[in-house]
C-alpha cells in the first residue's frame, strides 16, 4: 500500500487513465490526472503539495514523457514511464537508468515499479 504519496498520472487514453487512476487510489496513493503533457504542467504548477512521482506515457502528441519530466521543474519527482509503442528504442528517448513499463502490464508489476521508484534514493535521470 502507498503511504499517501502523490502521483501525477499522465495518460492520453481516457479509459486507461481512469483505470490506472482508480487502481492507484485503491492502493493508497493520492492521484493527480492529466490527459496531456501541457495539462500536467499546469496541474503541477497549481498543486501546492509535493508530487512524489510522475507516471507518464512516453509517446504523446506535442511532447514526449521525458520532455514533460524535464519541464515539471520539480527535481525531487521520481519518474516511471509507460509505453505501448514498440517503434522506438529506449535509448532514443530515455536514459538507460529510467524505469520503463511496457504496455500491456500486470497491475502487480505497475505497483511494484512504483514502490521501487518511490523507495529509490537515486536522483531522477533527466539529462
Amino acid at each position: 500500500m502507498g503511504s499517501l504519496e502523490t502521483i501525477l498520472l499522465v495518460e492520453d487514453e481516457d479509459a486507461l487513465r481512469t483505470l490506472i487512476g482508480d487502481l492507484l487510489v485503491n492502493s493508497g496513493y493520492n492521484i493527480l490526472q492529466a490527459e496531456s503533457p501541457e495539462k500536467a504542467i499546469l496541474l503541477a504548477k497549481q498543486f501546492s503539495g509535493p508530487i512524489h512521482l510522475l507516471l507518464t506515457e512516453v509517446i504523446m502528441s506535442g511532447m514526449n514523457g521525458r520532455a514533460l519530466a524535464q519541464q515539471l521543474i520539480r527535481p525531487e519527482v521520481k519518474v516511471v514511464y509507460m509505453s505501448g509503442y514498440a517503434g522506438f528504442k529506449q535509448s532514443q528517448i530515455l536514459e538507460a537508468t529510467c524505469i520503463l513499463l511496457a504496455k500491456p502490464f500486470e497491475w502487480d508489476t505497475l505497483l511494484h515499479k512504483l514502490r521501487d521508484a518511490l523507495a529509490s534514493s537515486l536522483e531522477p535521470q533527466l539529462s
